[in-house]
């Protein structure tokens, strides 16, 4: 059984994790979290939101103000698991 869905941004420079933040703020959860070892990319940080959360983010969000996105789910044995998120 797996837990509830996250959506992973990650950033190609320092600062804008936390203006990514600044503008989902009020979503429930999201934090920045750092960059998970199986995401071999970015500044270090990752912008994490509930997957719930991924249409109203994307339409906040300029064009290539962040570089990539990945799902972040953990199965029964809290075991996490991060994928390129595919549209």
């Amino acid at each position: 059984m797996l837990e509830e869905t996250f959506v992973l941004f990650s950033f190609e420079n320092f600062n804008d994790p936390a203006k990514a933040l600044d503008k989902v703020k009020a979503f429930e959860k999201a934090r920045l979290i750092p960059l998970p070892p199986e995401i071999d990319a970015g500044c270090g940080y990752a912008l994490r939101i509930r997957e719930d959360d991924l249409k109203r983010a994307l339409d906040i969000f300029d064009e290539g103000e962040f570089d990539r996105i990945f799902s972040l789910k953990k199965d029964s044995n809290k075991k996490r698991i991060i994928e390129e998120y595919v549209f």
